[in-house]
């Protein structure tokens, strides 16, 4: 592979989805043949780091300093003002060309990533060096952000996209958007994992100490957050003993209450990447929700979380609670790797968990058509050489 700067907000040790997608796949790739521009993110603002998920590339960093950052978090600390790093970015991002000899230059494309996707079309604009994107999610049509970047993927959007030498998209769903904008066919390039030993089959929650737990893994947001809501009135209606929720997230217990997720069969602790994978392998349930109700259904119809893959590769039985028409849904309804509650009724959602507790012969099913989608589709080692091979 010809030498690759990678221009981004999220990157390892950050252990969100955006980096993990992005650690799965230059993980498999030889770190002589990329290099890194990115964020140095301070727990200040962000507690989503994990050192030892690091990967050891050549890395180059902009962020804003401490100082300030303390001094005044709502300029230093916001997404929406990443944009005013796009100056050292640019200038950073034309040294690491020259010194590292770089032949192509990397973005992806995400809802909080706008100045950094800037940054990378701008450096290209300077040094003609050749673009190329990677669509993880929406970027104009997140209207969650500020106003400032929804000027800026308007104004700059389609330039973008119109000088891209190769553009590549984790979904079916995302490449249709694309098409129907630009008229454009992207490579699709699906969320990559790491495939551990093969689940031998589905545990019954046995290494947690205590009853049967449903598991989440994730960023507790918009995106999601009605259909977690469901969740914890299906688990308040069953008698006790029978479930409880545990959220391996960044969000604090006062942040959850404050979002209507509390209860006493509720536990919740941000966890390293390696804590939350065993957390996957020893639940009873691995929840997957996207929102009903979100008020940007459109973009929430087109997300895939990055946690699917973790579940899928975990040997435990999965349970999707998302519209009918969300992707998320529809993936899992054609390969058949999780039981699918496809409407916002808590009935519904409450049955189908003491189903999955129950059906011993259903949750074996599930967890044998999750490896199989998993090793077919998003094995790190065959996205890892797609890239490669399009970018040699």
């Amino acid at each position: 592979m010809k030498k690759t700067l990678v221009v981004t907000m999220y990157f390892p040790p950050h252990t969100a989805g955006v980096a993990t997608i992005l650690g799965n796949l230059f993980r498999n790739l030889d770190p002589k043949d990329f290099c890194l521009l990115g964020y140095r993110h301070s727990a200040l603002e962000d507690n989503r780091i994990d050192p030892a998920y690091k990967i050891d590339c050549a890395s180059y960093y902009c962020s804003f300093p401490d100082g300030p950052r303390r001094r005044f978090p709502n300029i230093f600390q916001e997404h929406r003002n990443q944009y005013l790093l796009i100056p050292t970015i640019v200038a950073k991002g034309l040294k690491v060309l020259s010194r590292e000899g770089v032949h192509y230059i990397m973005a992806d494309i995400n809802a909080n990533g706008g100045a950094w996707l800037l940054s990378a079309y701008l450096l290209h604009l300077i040094s003609r060096k050749p673009l190329v994107l990677y669509g993880i999610d929406l970027w104009e049509e997140t209207v969650a952000n500020s106003r400032l970047e929804r000027m800026m993927a308007r104004l700059f959007e389609r330039r973008i996209f119109r000088a891209a030498h190769r553009v590549f998209v984790i979904s079916a769903a995302l490449r249709d958007v694309y098409h129907r904008k630009y008229g454009i066919s992207p490579d699709i390039l699906p969320i990559p994992i790491e495939l551990p030993a093969k689940p031998e089959g589905p545990t019954q929650g046995r290494g947690q100490i205590g009853d049967p737990l449903i598991a989440f893994t994730g960023s507790v947001y918009s995106a999601c957050l009605d259909a977690l809501q469901n969740l914890v009135k299906a688990i308040d209606s069953l008698p006790n003993g029978t479930l409880r929720l545990f959220l391996a997230t960044s969000r604090k217990k006062n942040e959850l209450e404050q979002l209507g997720i509390q209860g006493a069969r509720i536990e919740s602790a941000f966890l390293s990447k390696e804590e939350s994978q065993k957390l996957q392998r020893e639940a009873s349930i691995l929840f997957l929700p996207q929102a009903f109700n979100s008020g940007y259904q459109p973009v929430i119809n087109t997300l895939f979380p990055s946690k699917t893959v973790e579940y899928l590769v975990s040997g435990t039985p999965i349970l999707v609670h998302a519209p009918a028409d969300c992707q998320i849904a529809q993936y899992a309804k054609e390969h058949g790797f999780a039981l699918v509650v496809d409407k916002p009724d808590v009935e519904q959602l409450k049955n189908a968990v003491l189903r999955l507790l129950q059906d011993q012969s259903l949750r074996a099913q599930l967890v044998a058509r999750a490896w199989d989608t998993a090793v077919k589709y998003h094995d790190a080692k065959k996205a890892a050489g797609q890239l490669e091979q399009a970018l040699s």
